[in-house]
């Protein structure tokens, strides 16, 4: 019987840490990395570690997506099976997703995947309502 590496998954823009808690008591067999730009949310993100104390959540890092994946943490290229990013792309610089897009290229394995989430417009209008008054909430912060 052979025992499965757990996969090893990024999410950037962690936020408030609420998510990437809430994937991994889901998702046991996933190495979760948080990260963040923002350094308050940070705090928050290590607040939630320490209430939950999940074996699979590391220490979050600090990481700016407009930056080369150099930069972000020593993460190794091609050693990540799972990028996520949530709630960034609709409300950061252009940068920061141009970014999002080439570090993830580097860092992914040849079958990672790349999961994106938020209120994102089609046709230039965002549907449903909620995903309008979220964006906006958003932007106001």
């Amino acid at each position: 019987m052979t025992l499965c590496q757990p996969l090893q998954a990024l999410e950037i823009s962690s936020g408030t840490g609420q998510h990437v808690i809430h994937f991994a008591q889901a998702l046991r067999n996933i190495t979760w990395q948080p990260s963040e730009y923002d350094r308050q949310s940070l705090a928050s993100i290590e607040a939630y570690r320490a209430h939950y104390q999940l074996h699979n959540v590391k220490p979050a890092i600090h990481l700016d997506a407009s930056q080369p994946h150099q930069y972000w943490g020593g993460i190794q290229p091609e050693s990540l099976d799972l990028v996520l990013n949530i709630n960034m792309i609709h409300i950061s610089p252009l940068s920061c997703t141009e970014g999002l897009f080439k570090g993830t290229g580097a860092l992914l394995k040849p079958q990672g995947l790349l999961l994106t989430y938020g209120p994102y417009a089609v046709n230039g209008r965002i549907t449903p309502q909620s995903n309008v008054d979220f964006d906006y909430s958003l932007r106001q912060r």
